[in-house]
């Protein structure tokens, strides 16, 4: 596979199509837009967030979950088993801290600014993220001429409720934007953002930097797959709106 390529078999042309049959353009944070963890060890967060929960329940995440580098695998599974309770807000907040703290220094992803500044003159766009709402405003605070390309930032609730691929973000993100959902695109790169913009009737094109993300995303049922960025900026640069 040629690094950069959509690898379904599509080209720049069919990109150009995709985003010139939409008005309205709904980033994922981690991943597409930057690399949260670039610079704060993932790793470590997880076993943070897992030193939490055993305090609490000692028997509710496995081996693997704790040795991991999946913090928000940790607030999914504890959300999952524990829906309401004072324990996922616990974990909760200490991700939210520890992404606050993230994103002062993450690290863009490559061709990420220059497609949101492309995009947003002729798409409007908002994020729609599993990442709290606080560390994407920090984030994008940091990036001159980014973060006021998105009109609307959707992000986690404090109860750690309708994670994706729960559609309920970009569902938001619609009824703010007033954006059809035969008219909007989803950038993701995980299978979770897929299933979330099938569920909410908006098209998909994935980003998988890496060939473990590629097969997951395909796996889920993803068509439209790009491994570098630099494909979409170049088709948004040649889109007539």
């Amino acid at each position: 596979m040629t690094s950069g390529q959509p690898t379904d078999g599509t080209d720049v042309t069919h990109l150009q199509t995709l985003l010139e049959s939409a008005e309205c353009v709904l980033f994922d944070f981690d991943g597409p837009v930057c690399q949260l963890f670039a610079a704060h060890s993932a790793a470590d967060v997880t076993a943070t967030l897992a030193a939490a929960v055993d305090r609490s329940e000692p028997d509710l995440l496995t081996d693997e979950q704790r040795q991991g580098a999946d913090p928000l695998g940790i607030l999914r599974s504890v959300a999952a088993a524990r829906p309401g309770s004072p324990l996922v807000r616990q974990v909760e907040q200490l991700l939210a801290r520890e992404e606050r703290r993230a994103a002062v220094h993450a690290r863009p992803t490559e061709y990420a600014d220059p497609l949101i500044r492309t995009l947003a003159s002729s798409h409007t766009l908002a994020i729609t993220s599993n990442n709290s709402p606080g560390a994407i405003h920090e984030y994008l605070n940091t990036r001159a001429g980014v973060g006021s390309c998105f009109e609307s930032v959707y992000g986690r609730a404090e109860s750690a409720e309708h994670l994706k691929p729960d559609p309920y973000c970009l569902v938001c993100a619609l009824d703010s934007t007033g954006a059809a959902r035969d008219q909007t695109l989803m950038i993701g790169d995980a299978p979770a953002d897929y299933e979330a913009a099938r569920r909410a009737g908006v098209g998909f094109i994935g980003f998988a930097s890496q060939e473990s993300r590629e097969h997951a995303l395909r796996e889920a049922g993803a068509r439209t797959i790009v491994t570098s960025l630099e494909e979409l900026l170049e088709a948004a640069r040649t889109v007539r709106h």
